[in-house]
């Protein structure tokens, strides 16, 4: 590292318990995303004065008075904004020749009940090197690593020739992304870094959503069985699909390995019946499926196989499936060449901070392909999550992140943006 680097690297880890505090901090101010509402209010308003205190320009506004967003493509419809403002730090540098900017969202997760965490989902309780609470890795820590990053760079006083947007959006879980991209429309860059995602430079992002699928007894049944019975023989039939979509993600080298090119099509929810009025002739299935095609084309592969069923052994049963219906927004497929700047300027920081080599990855569902789908720029998508069916990962209880980790992503940051 040159002097400045050095400098840098030196402030953040000479003041990594004001990083850790303030992450605390905003981990304790609960901002939980319930759908069509949130509760983020209160820790926006709390980073708007940190943003402020730095020195940067604030801008406080809803995602939905961004203009032209309504009609957008990458619009969401049927959110309510009116109490969950996104909000943008802006550095102003006197001699921009670029600008980036750095994006993590500050919505979090239903907590749970509370008994089942050790130390509370809003405790930000600091054990054993771990920092534990709702937003610990995802994603108050990327809004406090991208703060505290800028934070060094300025108490250095170190001039950077790119003006940096600081982005800390509303609405990214549920599959929400309103936030994202009225981010990205109102402030556009030339590069963004997206820091949500894992341990690893995302240089691509698989298209899907989630889906319903009913299942439906075309005459009255005073039992669930045959339901039952259809919903099983329907879960048997879709396995042609997911082969289908196994053979079109493992044909792509960044996917062969990946866990979403291994199973697709996730079933994770059966519903049968209701439990009002004893109604026992309809069923759901619930999945969450990959894919690189588009919406319309998913549709009609998905289509296919509800038209066969429906046509042979349902016709001979009395059922009737019908879907899909999507739970959440429609993710595109993207990526960025691996080679394009800011994908080789962040790996070089990061090796410069963690003094080992950030893989190349991929990623899924998530709201970087609204950064470099709609952004007019080149995104990355990185960050410190870890797979959720790990312990103490992002959604479940026990929520954590390593402190250690939490210093180097910020470093890693910092030193991105002294690079030209």
């Amino acid at each position: 590292m040159n002097s400045l680097q050095e400098k840098v690297v030196g402030y953040i880890r000479e003041n990594q318990d004001e990083l850790i505090g303030f992450l605390g901090d905003l981990i304790r101010i609960p901002s939980v995303n319930h759908g069509i509402t949130g509760d983020e209010k209160p820790c926006q308003e709390f980073m708007a004065k940190k943003y402020q205190e730095l020195g940067l320009e604030v801008d406080l506004f809803s995602p939905d008075s961004v203009s032209g967003i309504i009609d957008h493509p990458g619009f969401l419809p049927g959110r309510d904004y009116r109490e969950r403002p996104n909000v943008v730090g802006t550095y102003r540098s006197n001699c921009a020749q670029s600008s980036v900017m750095l994006a993590g969202h500050i919505d979090v997760v239903p907590e749970g009940r509370h008994d089942d965490w050790l130390y509370g989902p809003f405790s930000g309780a600091v054990k054993n090197g771990k920092i534990y609470g709702r937003g610990a890795c995802d994603d108050k820590y990327a809004v406090a690593a991208s703060y505290f990053a800028l934070k060094a760079v300025i108490e250095s006083g170190i001039p950077l020739s790119k003006d940096v947007c600081l982005a800390s959006v509303v609405d990214e879980e549920k599959g929400g992304g309103n936030g994202s991209l009225a981010a990205c429309l109102k402030y556009p860059c030339d590069e963004y870094l997206y820091l949500d995602g894992a341990e690893q430079a995302a240089i691509a992002g698989v298209g899907g959503s989630v889906m319903n699928i009913d299942v439906t007894a075309v005459d009255f049944v005073s039992t669930a069985v045959p339901v039952f019975n259809g919903i099983k023989l329907l879960i048997e039939h879709l396995e042609g699909l997911e082969r289908q979509l196994v053979s079109q993600l493992t044909a792509d080298p960044l996917y062969t390995n990946a866990e979403c090119a291994k199973y697709p099509l996730r079933l994770y929810n059966v519903g049968i019946g209701s439990p009002i009025g004893a109604s026992y002739n309809r069923g759901r299935l619930t999945y969450t499926i990959y894919s690189f095609d588009n919406k319309a084309e998913l549709e009609k592969k998905i289509q296919f196989f509800l038209d066969d069923i429906n046509s042979n052994e349902f016709k001979h049963m009395g059922l009737r499936a019908k879907g899909p219906v999507w739970t959440t927004r429609y993710f595109e497929r993207t990526s960025v060449a691996s080679d394009s700047p800011v994908v080789s300027k962040y790996r070089e920081a990061y090796h410069l901070a963690a003094g080992k080599e950030l893989p190349i990855g991929c990623s899924v569902l998530s709201d970087y392909y609204l950064y470099n789908n709609y952004g007019g720029g080149h995104a990355l998508m990185t960050g410190l999550s870890r797979p959720f069916f790990e312990p103490e990962c992002p959604h479940n209880v026990n929520e954590s992140n390593d402190i250690d980790r939490v210093v180097d992503f910020a470093c890693a940051i910092a030193l991105y943006l002294l690079l030209d």
